[in-house]
């Protein structure tokens, strides 16, 4: 009723109404209500700004990099018309968010080197997965691939955003190939980075499945607790020199002809990327692979049948002007019997004998910028040692009649229950979409609640009635979901806040009460992987989730997904070492009692297990 007779992909958002927003100028409100988020951070981007999305869990749909690769990046670029290429230049006091058209050229890191890859033959036809996947293997077999890695300014991206800011102006204004080489990577839809194998450092190349039977730990099927680690981590942080933070997105392949994707989360919030991250894997299983692990079409014959074109043949016009004429289809004759039924097909123009060779682009830094290098290597190395990350699995939250509950409900209330008994009352976040407002970002919904306190003090109760328990944890529940729907609809007391501190802000003023409120750290930041609804993947085919940093020095970062028929829930729990109020394997531990008593709790089976 809204979109008409042909309604487009967008054409029911403008039904949608607008967030509201204080009655300024749009752009005073934009940058008032904006400067509080991203861009207006100066802290490294791999710790405040990005997370990262994971594979499939099992084995991978092909053991070659360059392939797998090359059909995830035609996925990319297909879903093109919903995520458009971005890019985030750096200010001294703030970031901007900026959009190119460019769609020419991927940017390509390997070993530190950055090579330009067409997108387009010379006619200007778009280059399919076979022949992206020839560019990509040139790029793996460069001679200077297995070599040390050279000086590049890609550290300075992963450190304090202030001092990129600075370097970059140097480069711009000194021209050559350093300016030559951002903008490769700036204009490019995104960065594709070919990382050594995050356990051993091997380099990319064509990987063999096992021999011994045994799959690899980032293959089994279900995964064990601390089989992903390292590969969650590669994906989050990375190997410094191979990667280039200030894309919106990044592909990473793994030797092993596994994949993922780190995200810089300014332009979008998780709903967008996660959508985009499982339309890619959805396409990358149907476009396939050959027996070999190759996509389909390599090494075969390179002068394709010559495609027929096809001519329109109008009748002549009758001398009548006024009558309408009937219009006919010819196709040329076919030398098939006439009486068989035809199929026709899409014919694509022939493949160039030679598409144009990947570019490898080369840095020259002024000494202020190869000044700036070894203080930020000191930097992230210590940003990457001092992160704990573990991916482990959970069982299944049970609901009142014994089925698998959706653990977006049970799971959020045993996290802030396991937190609780850690710390006592604490701050959580858990950030959800705006998704009734047009154009909506996240909003966040705080806790812990009067009810939970309540509940945990009942379960450390042993005079507790069971059903006294039982109603505690409805109310709990109650709220929980209360909090959620009060985000959605632009209710929530985060926004709330967030709507005064922009008023202060603009008025110069500075409030006793927000500033204590602002100020106080998230113990636990969680979220549910957001996948699409209806999900592009047939079961047992399942993302292995994602993750983000702790929100805080003394906070916790819990991302998870799965669950019913997808199988186990996978918890991506991320903490920073050394913090006195922070042990990962204890608070995993405390999880899984919170979420034993909650499911025995809703399934009404048996007495609650003692609180551990």
């Amino acid at each position: 009723m809204f979109a008409g007779r042909r309604p487009g992909l967008r054409s029911l958002q403008g039904a949608l109404p607008a967030l509201p927003l204080p009655p300024w100028p749009r752009p005073c409100a934009e940058r008032a209500v904006g400067g509080a988020a991203a861009p207006g951070a100066r802290g490294p981007l791999p710790s405040t700004g990005s997370y990262y999305l994971m594979d499939l869990v099992g084995p991978p749909a092909s053991r070659r990099p360059a392939a797998r690769a090359a059909n995830v990046a035609v996925a990319f670029l297909r879903f093109r018309s919903l995520v458009r290429a971005g890019s985030l230049p750096p200010g001294e006091f703030g970031d901007h968010l900026r959009h190119f058209a460019g769609g020419s050229h991927l940017a390509v890191l390997f070993g530190g080197r950055l090579f330009r890859v067409p997108l387009r033959a010379g006619g200007g036809r778009p280059l399919g997965p076979p022949e992206l996947q020839g560019l990509f293997q040139k790029v793996l077999e460069h001679e200077g691939g297995q070599g040390p890695p050279p000086e590049t300014p890609a550290v300075l991206t992963a450190g304090d955003r202030c001092r990129w800011a600075r370097a970059r102006a140097l480069l711009l204004a000194g021209g050559g190939p350093s300016a030559a080489a951002l903008g490769v990577l700036e204009d490019a839809p995104f960065v594709i980075a070919f990382d050594p194998s995050p356990k051993n450092g091997e380099p990319p190349e064509n990987g063999e499945p096992p021999k011994n039977g045994e799959p690899p730990p980032e293959e089994r099927d279900p995964p064990r607790d601390g089989d992903l680690d390292n590969e969650a981590k590669a994906l989050l942080l990375g190997p410094p020199h191979n990667r280039w933070f200030d894309k919106s997105l990044t592909l990473v392949v793994f030797p092993s002809g596994r994949v993922g994707l780190n995200v810089e989360h300014s332009w979008g919030d998780p709903p967008v990327a996660w959508h985009l991250w499982e339309f890619a894997l959805a396409l990358d299983r149907s476009l396939g692979y050959d027996e070999n692990g190759n996509c389909p079409g390599v090494g075969q014959d390179s002068d394709p049948e010559t495609p027929q074109e096809l001519h329109w043949e109008l009748p002549p016009q009758d001398s009548d002007p006024e009558t309408p004429q009937e219009l006919h289809w010819e196709l040329p004759p076919q030398d098939s019997d006439p009486e068989t039924p035809q199929e026709l097909h899409w014919e694509l123009p022939p493949l160039d004998s030679d598409p144009e060779t990947p570019q490898e682009l080369h840095w020259e830094l002024p000494p202020q910028v190869s000044g700036m290098l070894p203080q930020a290597r000191e930097q992230f190395q210590a940003m990457a040692e001092g992160l704990q990350l573990h991916v482990v699995s959970v069982e299944d939250p049970l609901g009142p009649s014994g089925t698998p509950e959706n653990p977006q409900e049970l799971l959020p209330l045993a996290l802030e229950l396991a937190l609780v008994r850690e710390r006592g009352p604490a701050l959580t976040y858990e950030p959800i979409p705006t998704r009734l407002f047009l154009e909506g970002r996240a909003d966040g919904a705080r806790g812990v609640g009067r009810p939970l306190l309540e509940l945990e003090r009942a379960l450390r109760d042993p005079q507790t009635p069971r059903g006294r328990r039982r109603a505690l944890l409805e109310a709990a529940l109650a709220q929980a979901r209360g909090r959620r729907r009060a985000a959605m609809t632009g209710a929530g007391l985060e926004r709330h806040l967030q709507a005064l501190a922009a008023v202060a802000n603009q008025m110069r003023l500075r409030p006793p009460f927000l500033t204590e409120v602002l100020g106080q750290p998230w113990a636990l930041a969680f979220s549910p992987a957001p996948r699409p609804h209806p999900p592009l993947l047939p079961l047992p085919l399942r993302p292995a989730g994602g993750g983000f940093n702790p929100p805080h020095q003394d906070g916790y970062g819990v991302s998870f997904t799965g669950g019913g028929d997808a199988g186990p829930v996978l918890v991506h729990i991320s903490c920073r070492e050394g913090s006195p109020k922070t042990d990962p394997r204890l608070f995993l531990r405390r999880l899984r009692a919170a979420l034993a008593e909650l499911r025995q709790l809703r399934g009404g089976e048996g007495p609650p297990l003692p609180p551990q």
